[in-house]
C-alpha cells in the first residue's frame, strides 16, 4: 500500500480530519522517508525522539533502526492510532504532548546522546532549534522546516536573510540542506516550501 493510501485508510479507520490550526501536514513521499532513515544513521544504540509522529509513517521505520524511539505528538486522536498500529513495537513510545511542554531536561541526562528527527511546525521551528541545539547531550536533528527557515538558517554573512538565530545557530552547530520538499510530497498539501536540514552540534560548544 502506498503511504498516500495507506494514510487515507487510517484517516478514515479513525475518523481523523487533519486540523489546519495544528499545521498538519503528512509526509507520503517513500523517497524522502528513506532519505531520513539513512542521514540519520541510526543503530541499536540509539535514542530517537520524533517531533510529531502523525499516523506513524517515519515512525515504524525509526522503530526498526533505532534501539529506543520517543513519539511526541499534540493530537490525541493520531496517539491512539501510533499506540494501536504499532503496538509491536516495544522499543517505541508514544507521549501525547505539545513538544513545547516536552520536558528534555527531565528525561535525558547529559551522558545520553539523543537524536532528533521530525517535522517542525512553522511557529515554533526557530525557538525549538535554537534551544536543543545548545544541550550538550542532542547530537544532531534532521527535521523539516518552512523553506524560509532552512534559508534564514543557512544564509552567509552580508546576506539578507542572515540574522540573529542564523549567528546562534552557526555558533552551536553546523547546518546543512539535504532536500528540498515541495508542497505535494504531503497531504493535505501546504501553501509553504520546505526543507530537510541536518543540524549537527559542534563539539565543545
Amino acid at each position: 500500500m502506498k503511504l498516500k493510501e495507506k494514510t487515507e485508510y487510517l484517516w478514515e479507520k479513525y475518523n481523523f480530519t487533519p486540523k489546519k490550526e495544528l499545521g498538519q501536514n503528512f509526509l507520503i513521499d517513500p523517497c524522502i522517508v528513506d532519505r531520513i532513515i539513512e542521514i540519520s544513521k541510526l543503530t541499536k544504540a540509539d535514542t530517537v525522539v520524533e517531533v510529531g509522529a502523525g499516523t506513524g509513517v517515519l515512525t515504524e521505520r525509526l522503530a526498526k533502526s533505532a534501539g529506543k524511539v520517543i513519539g511526541v505528538e499534540i493530537d490525541e486522536k493520531l496517539c491512539q492510532i501510533l499506540k494501536e498500529e504499532l503496538a509491536d513495537y516495544d522499543n517505541l513510545k508514544i507521549i501525547c504532548e505539545d513538544i513545547e511542554q516536552f520536558c528534555f531536561q527531565k528525561r535525558f541526562t547529559q551522558s545520553q546522546s539523543v537524536k532528533i528527527v521530525g517535522n517542525l511546525p512553522y511557529q515554533i521551528a526557530s525557538s525549538f532549534l535554537l534551544n536543543l541545539a545548545q544541550k550538550e547531550w542532542i547530537k544532531f536533528m534532521v527535521v523539516m522546516v518552512q523553506r524560509e527557515v532552512a534559508e534564514k538558517l543557512l544564509a552567509r554573512p552580508g546576506e539578507k536573510k542572515r540574522g540573529t538565530l542564523t549567528v546562534l545557530m552557526n555558533y552551536y552547530t553546523i547546518i546543512n540542506r539535504v532536500i528540498n520538499a515541495p508542497p505535494q510530497v504531503f497531504i493535505p498539501a501546504p501553501k509553504v516550501r520546505s526543507s530537510l536540514i541536518r543540524i549537527d552540534r559542534k563539539e565543545n560548544r
